[in-house]
């Protein structure tokens, strides 16, 4: 939020404020672009507490405001669109990416969309799902590069993105059926194999869910968990885990997209659960979710769940991952609740169940990769920092936490994949 809002907004705010007064902007200026710059560098988002974050001229409040509201706070209802599908009277085209920061909206709104049309008998909405980053579609993607038929220059060779729009609304628009109706209405690449897979919709036909184990020993298992002592680790606010790829929206020098964990895996306060090596090729295409089963020794504190496919050469490339705030973790138990629930501290050393929502993805594990699930408490910047206290955005207090995660019978972590036949 801080780098968008200073990146795409604050230049033009600060010169709407003084339009007719240049040597208020002359003055101002370099000030805030001093600001943007540093957030651009990748140092600015050290400043703890949050409410410290560069604002020159106090140019974008909002986001220092939207700092200080939890998740019950009624701003977040006036401008959730959870429940306000029914006025939508206009057909949709959703497009998105697995590495696309909106991926788990997209997607939900999409699903919305689909039964608001079946409803009213209208034109079903179209899905167009690409291996992209937020607003970059092009076939190199973090680290890997998914073939030049996945970019949208290209499509899968039947046109670039243009195209797709096009044909869209000129069935739409026009009425003209035919060029559209060539392709299936959901069309998704699967990361992996490389390849377009076209469905009657979203979620996909015949999917179903499997879960795979967090075990003791570190393994990510089909099998159910035996008896084991819960691993640990320490959570230190004042050494984050750095953020490395994935569904990211921040400056170019953090890049996004499918890139290589090692060095992440390499600390001490990230678990590692992996899988035997895949004797076939393995589809994950759908929704993820994590099932956590966790103690803290802070009144708060954060659990982050991250997907990773294990090349045979070793590289660990992100797939997709998902963050839970202890406090928060009654707040969202489903997209149908328009008001959430206010937080929560937890009770020191107390076990709790927690969903963790790794929106969804869509890529072949292959015949000689691995899954894996990293654990840990952090991803800085790309989420705020918890400074596991349980004290308001405006405290610079910080606790270091040791975190527990548990897998026996009776409190088995899980991760679930939604997986399709090869």
């Amino acid at each position: 939020m801080q780098y968008w809002a200073q990146g795409a907004l604050a230049l033009g705010i600060l010169f709407r404020k003084y339009r007719g007064e240049p040597e208020q902007i002359q003055a101002k200026l370099p000030k805030l672009v001093g600001s943007i710059d540093t957030l651009l560098a990748g140092g600015g988002y050290d400043a703890f507490p949050l409410a410290r974050l560069p604002d020159p001229d106090e140019l974008t409040p909002f986001v220092r405001g939207g700092f200080a509201r939890d998740a019950d706070d009624e701003i977040w209802t006036h401008i959730n669109v959870d429940g306000g599908y029914d006025r939508v009277q206009s057909p949709t085209f959703h497009i998105g990416g697995w590495y696309d920061c909106f991926i788990g909206e997209t997607l939900r709104q999409y699903e919305a969309m689909k039964e608001r049309a079946q409803a009213a008998n209208r034109r079903p909405p179209r899905l167009l799902v690409g291996p992209w980053t937020h607003g970059e579609f092009g076939s190199t993607v973090g680290d890997l590069d998914f073939g030049i038929g996945s970019s949208g220059a290209f499509l899968n060779y039947r046109g670039d993105l243009t195209e797709a729009h096009l044909r869209w609304f000129d069935a739409t628009l026009k009425g003209e059926e035919g060029p559209l109706e060539e392709g299936p209405p959901v069309e998704v690449f699967v990361m992996g194999e490389n390849r377009w897979r076209g469905y009657a919709g979203w979620p996909v036909p015949g999917a179903r869910e499997e879960r795979w184990h967090l075990h003791g020993d570190g393994r990510l298992s089909r099998e159910a968990p035996g008896r084991s002592e819960p691993d640990e680790y320490d959570y230190d606010p004042a050494d984050p885990v750095p953020t490395v790829g994935g569904a990211i929206l921040m400056a170019p020098i953090h890049r996004p997209g499918a890139r290589d964990q090692r060095e992440v895996e390499a600390r001490a306060d990230v678990l590692l659960y992996t899988s035997e090596v895949l004797r076939d090729d393995y589809t994950a295409l759908g929704p993820v979710q994590a099932t956590l089963f966790a103690a803290t020794s802070a009144p708060d504190t954060d659990f982050v769940v991250r997907l990773v496919d294990v090349h045979p050469d070793g590289r660990a490339i992100v797939v997709t991952d998902g963050v839970i705030r202890a406090s928060q973790r009654e707040a969202f138990p489903a997209p149908s609740v328009i008001r959430p629930a206010g937080p929560k501290p937890v009770e020191p050393g107390r076990v709790y169940e927690y969903r963790v929502d790794l929106w969804a993805t869509g890529i072949t594990f292959g015949a000689g990769h691995r899954i894996r699930v990293q654990v840990t408490s952090s991803s800085f910047p790309r989420w705020d920092r918890n400074p596991n206290t349980g004290e308001g955005p405006d405290s610079a207090r910080t606790e270091v936490a040791r975190q527990r995660i548990f897998h026996d019978p009776e409190r088995p972590s899980h991760l679930t994949l939604t997986v399709v036949d090869v």
